[in-house]
């Protein structure tokens, strides 16, 4: 997946409409998850995501919104977030701010796979020809052996 992710980097930016930026159809993006509870394994997760924006629903008038799906690991432990997210964008900069919620499934080591509600908290910021930089803070309900609640840093192409 980092491969194609790699190999699809000359890929078209965002288009505007409107006098406004649009985001792009499609994200992928890589990084660290940095768990607020020790308990579900020492150091920091590894993250994978992608996103596409959802351009015909938007829950609220002039924002953004967006489904995305990411995985997370940290040795026999996982995460699959699922989730839909509403995306405001700073009318003459780079900055958006983003509150979503899904379904967040994994498996912690010493229990067996649950599926649990969160809300997802994004910030982020445009670094140019579709590159982002991007800190989103889950908060998740609790799975039996922890919380998967944390921050993560994200660094992306948009396509």
């Amino acid at each position: 997946m980092v491969a194609a992710a790699l190999i699809m980097m000359g890929s078209r930016p965002a288009v505007a409409q409107m006098g406004q930026q649009s985001f792009p159809n499609i994200r992928l993006k890589i990084g660290a998850l940095f768990p607020t509870d020790s308990s579900i394994g020492s150091g920091t997760w590894i993250k994978l995501g992608a996103d596409a924006d959802l351009p015909a629903i938007s829950l609220i008038p002039g924002l953004q919104s967006r489904v995305g799906i990411d995985y997370e690991w940290n040795g026999g432990s996982y995460v699959i977030p699922i989730t839909y997210s509403e995306i405001w964008q700073a009318p003459l900069g780079p900055l958006y701010l983003g509150v979503g919620a899904g379904l967040y499934t994994g498996h912690l080591k010493g229990s067996g796979t649950e599926s649990r509600i969160g809300v997802r908290f994004i910030a982020g910021t445009s670094l140019g020809h579709g590159a982002f930089l991007e800190l989103n803070y889950d908060v998740v309900a609790h799975f039996s052996t922890g919380r998967v609640d944390g921050l993560s840093v994200m660094v992306g192409k948009a396509f």
